[in-house]
């Protein structure tokens, strides 16, 4: 019979998972009791119940696990699945004494993927003074895209292509899909890629009725392709590989997650948007996101609690990244990939940003390969880049986020964070010349005063 992976990579697993006993010829009170015993020589501590043996035991166990697992996280190394108290897989980089205990499929996956992105997309700029898909697309198309292939339909861009990540969450990905039927193109084709991910680990099979759902929904606008992961790809790979980018793409992109819900003026803001800001070269992307997170509190300038900016400033410059429907800018986002290959690949950096709380959730799940904001966070910290935020009046947004339950919420009672702007609400958008620019404590930097 074959040996259980865990077994073979360590010996003293069972084939359940489980470490096995320590002592050969008995487990529990009796198994626990000889083993303190065959290491006391005092009296005192031979004569011990076999009740405060086990707890002696259990409490030696404990602190020989916390140790381990201090020295792992101060290497950066997540340990095995079933270790118990540990956690699981999925840290890439191996720099304790330990060394490597194994990386899961997906996280081999998405190291692959950095170093290819690197090779790809090296770090040569081009201007982007003209907005990208601006000036081209403008004609309507239909159809399907083969699936995992390119999209059907002639060889230019279109005006937008939206990129959606998805992968057992039917019911989201359905009222995601009917909003951005519903709403405004103005005539501009938009293309949409639906990209379906799978579960990590053997056996990960696709959502079907997630397929089915992708597979059946019509597209007027422009062209839709599905693509299907045929191994797990994670949030890392959904979002840093899924827009086919290079210094020749005019098209815009904007990335959406399936939980998200789109105002039907959404596109109208994020043309106007790109049209006021593309050629700024602190401007990193665009967001459909409503800013509420203060990542720096400045107590001295009274800068706590939920960011609030005055409704004087329509729209607004802000440090952190708004992930909730983003945008980016073609030439940034091509530096950012390149940087993040090569950070990504140094067992050593970490993309820590002091005294900003996104650095404390990304510690708490570092390995995991859940949060790329953590890494565009320290990109824009490390640029001077900046994302456009929209500060719509009466608490509307352009997207909304039902929080459905997932790698980040757990909830049995989705609900919105903001309401959409509204088709018959007003969208008289307006662009300043120079909006305000906020820093990570939320007050303003540079010379337009909050």
């Amino acid at each position: 019979m074959a040996t259980p992976t865990m077994q073979r990579r360590f010996p003293r697993c069972g084939a359940d998972g489980g470490f096995l006993g320590g002592t050969a010829g008995g487990t529990g009170g009796a198994g626990a009791s000889g083993a303190v015993a065959a290491l006391c020589r005092w009296k005192t501590l031979r004569r011990l119940r076999p009740v405060t043996a086990v707890a002696l035991a259990l409490a030696a166990a404990l602190t020989a696990l916390v140790l381990l697992y201090a020295l792992l996280a101060r290497g950066g190394v997540e340990a095995p699945p079933l270790w118990p108290f540990v956690g699981r897989a999925g840290g890439p980089r191996a720099t304790s004494p330990l060394g490597t205990l194994y990386e899961t499929e997906g996280a081999a996956a998405e190291k692959a993927a950095s170093v290819a992105l690197a090779a790809a997309y090296p770090p040569t700029l081009v201007a982007d003074t003209t907005p990208n898909g601006l000036a081209s697309g403008r004609h309507a198309a239909s159809g399907t895209g083969a699936r995992g292939g390119s999209p059907a339909g002639g060889g230019d861009e279109p005006a937008l292509r939206v990129i959606i990540m998805t992968m057992d969450r039917v019911r989201p990905l359905q009222r995601l899909l009917a909003s951005l039927v519903a709403a405004r193109y103005g005539g501009d084709r938009v293309d949409v890629d639906i990209w379906i991910d799978r579960p990590a680990g053997p056996g990960g099979s696709l959502d079907g009725a997630v397929v089915a759902a992708s597979r059946a929904w019509a597209w007027p606008h422009g062209v839709k392709t599905v693509h299907e992961r045929p191994v797990h790809g994670g949030l890392f790979a959904q979002w840093l590989t899924t827009w086919n980018v290079s210094e020749a793409t005019h098209e815009a992109a904007l990335i959406l997650e399936d939980d998200l819900e789109v105002s039907p003026h959404y596109w109208a803001w994020l043309k106007g948007a790109r049209a006021a800001y593309g050629g700024r070269p602190d401007v990193g992307g665009y967001t459909t996101q409503r800013a509420t997170l203060r990542p720096r509190t400045n107590k001295a300038a009274g800068a706590t609690g939920p960011l609030v900016v005055p409704p004087s400033h329509p729209v607004f410059l802000f440090k952190l990244v708004g992930s909730w429907g983003f945008s980016p800018s073609r030439d940034h986002w091509l530096r950012f990939l390149s940087w993040f290959a090569a950070a990504e690949a140094d067992p050593h950096f970490r993309p820590y940003v002091k005294n900003v709380v996104m650095t404390d959730w990304y510690k708490r799940q570092e390995g995991h390969g859940t949060m790329w904001t953590m890494w565009y966070v320290r990109w824009c910290e490390d640029n001077d880049v900046y994302t456009v935020y929209a500060n719509l009046p009466g608490q509307k947004t352009l997207a909304s986020n039902w929080r459905e339950s997932g790698l980040h919420y757990t909830t049995k009672a989705p609900s919105v964070d903001f309401p959409v702007l509204a088709a018959d609400e007003p969208a008289d958008f307006v662009w300043p010349a120079e909006p305000v620019k906020l820093g990570w404590d939320g007050l303003a930097v540079g010379p337009t005063p909050l």
